[in-house]
């Protein structure tokens, strides 16, 4: 009778061995099924792209959706999306009935709020033909530290959030059998119903449904040339426990994107700061070493903000010539002359005018320089009232550390013979969320990606670029063999042309490309640093 009962159990216990294998990693090992046929073409699928649903009409505030190693290198002319070596899984498990789940993190940028619409995962189920078989999808977003810590903030891991999956014009295939048609990836959008979410680091963590017996599983984020690709975790129904998801050794990221609108948060704006009826003397042929010092302590501005233009006002310095002055100022490390011995010819002493009133220092207003105010005097002072660049741009105190805390301004006067003193000055700053990024939001018209510059460069170039409508825009920097070594941009940016610093100062000397991705636009240009 035991006999019997082992012959029974033994094929049950293997089913069920083979069963959670299959549960958790899609392996090339374990492929049983090599289909090379697809129900249509790629040629045929963007045919069908006008009955596709759309995603929404939101913006994209998130996107990891690298997932294409081999464009047009797939089944039909479609796309695939090949194992990366020495990788060797198709996908992870993360079917809701097996209680397998997947997570992955986006953090919203300080002082922005997101109002999320949907988000957008990827998943396949083996031998599915190219119309979709997922049809149940939860979503749940954590802010803890890890999936499964802190609190759940929105969704939950029961309600089914589907609101469309269609194919993503991909295949998960290996690198040897790129045509194989067994994994088309579908594309899938869960609703969140407007979750409004502050500044922080945030988990999605998700589960899918679908009607075939193999899956739903994940692919992961695929960047070709680059085995490791994020840091996602899975869950898996055994355990209920989070760990790290692996192929072999290399952790990997899902692709996954979020759509939505910003909003709220700490904004942007402006602060004046005036230092008014004083009475400060000059020091006499004090020289450089013996400055008058005066300053402005600034407070108030947000955390999370950082300088975006700065302007200074000069009024009042009387004094008996202008031309022996010299003027500085200091926020932080940074160090500014805003002007200097005003007409000064390297012989003479320059300017012999009276006093500056109202003298206005603005970056780019014009071509009048505060170093070019004519040496002839019309009126009481009336050749340095007005506004005029400094001598050197107040711009190097932008992105530069907290836009709180003391300016000072430094008046050193360089000749004997001479009086004045300071009765009046002010500051202005214009500050916004921390970037990294200076923008001119002029409209632009097209998309475009500029040259760096200077090129060669040691250590720091700026590049600049333009989008002609708000949208997600990522720029990364690669290098020789694909491998991502920086990235400068990865957030929504109002339409304009932008600017952005990529300093290689930990970098070895060589070419390296840097691509910019927004909306349907993807450029990319070759740089080289010389050390």
């Amino acid at each position: 009778m035991k006999s019997k009962l082992l012959i029974y159990f033994l094929p049950v216990t293997l089913f069920l061995f083979l069963i959670y294998g299959y549960s958790t990693q899609d392996n090339p090992i374990k492929d049983l099924v090599t289909n090379e046929k697809a129900t249509n073409t790629i040629e045929q699928y963007n045919s069908s792209v006008g009955t596709v649903p759309v995603d929404n009409s939101s913006a994209i505030l998130y996107s990891q959706a690298e997932l294409i190693s081999n464009p047009g290198g797939g089944f039909g002319g479609a796309n695939a999306s090949a194992i990366t070596s020495p990788g060797t899984l198709f996908g992870f498990g993360n079917q809701q009935l097996n209680g397998n789940r997947m997570a992955d993190d986006f953090t919203i940028p300080a002082g922005q709020t997101w109002t999320i619409d949907s988000i957008i995962v990827f998943h396949y189920q083996t031998g599915s033909t190219t119309t979709s078989t997922i049809n149940n999808l939860n979503l749940q977003i954590w802010n803890g530290a890890t999936p499964g810590t802190g609190t759940i903030v929105a969704g939950d891991s029961t309600t089914n959030r589907l609101g469309a999956s269609y194919w993503s014009g991909i295949y998960r295939v290996t690198a040897t059998t790129l045509t194989d048609a067994t994994r088309p990836i579908m594309r899938t959008r869960v609703n969140m119903n407007g979750a409004s979410l502050t500044a922080g680091t945030y988990w999605i963590d998700y589960a899918a449904g679908g009607t075939l017996a193999s899956g739903p599983w994940n692919p992961p984020r695929t960047i070709a040339g680059q085995p490791a690709t994020g840091n996602a975790y899975q869950r898996l129904g055994t355990t209920f426990a989070w760990a790290p998801a692996l192929d072999g050794t290399n952790a990997q990221g899902t692709p996954f994107i979020v759509y939505g609108s910003t909003g709220g948060g700490p904004a942007g704006g402006s602060i004046t700061v005036s230092r008014t009826g004083i009475y400060k003397s000059i020091p006499e042929n004090g020289g450089n070493a013996n400055p008058l010092l005066d300053t402005i302590s600034v407070s108030g501005i947000p955390s999370g903000m950082e300088i975006k233009k700065i302007t200074v006002k000069i009024d009042t310095v009387i004094h008996t010539w202008i031309g022996d002055l010299r003027f500085w100022l200091t926020h932080n490390t940074q160090v500014d002359t805003i002007i200097s011995r005003v007409g000064w010819t390297g012989t003479g002493f320059g300017n012999s005018c009276d006093n500056f009133i109202g003298t206005n220092l603005v970056d780019s207003v014009g071509p009048i320089n505060i170093q070019n105010i004519p040496t002839a005097c019309i009126g009481t002072a009336a050749q340095t009232t007005g506004t005029f660049n400094p001598k050197s741009p107040l711009s190097v105190f932008n992105q530069t550390g907290d836009p709180n805390g003391l300016y000072i301004l430094r008046i050193c006067d360089n000749a004997a013979g001479d009086t004045g003193a300071l009765r009046n000055w002010s500051i202005t700053i214009k500050y916004d969320v921390i970037s990294g990024i200076s923008s001119n939001t002029a409209l632009a018209n097209e998309y475009k990606l500029s040259q760096n510059y200077p090129n060669p460069f040691n250590p720091s170039t700026k590049i600049d670029f333009s989008i002609p409508k708000s949208g997600l825009v990522t720029i990364k920097v690669y290098d020789l063999v694909g491998k991502e070594v920086a990235t400068l941009v990865n957030e929504v940016k109002a339409a304009g042309t932008h600017e952005v610093t990529f300093n290689g100062a930990n970098l070895s000397s060589g070419a390296y490309f840097y691509r910019i991705e927004s909306n349907n636009f993807v450029d990319t240009k070759k740089m080289f640093l010389l050390k």
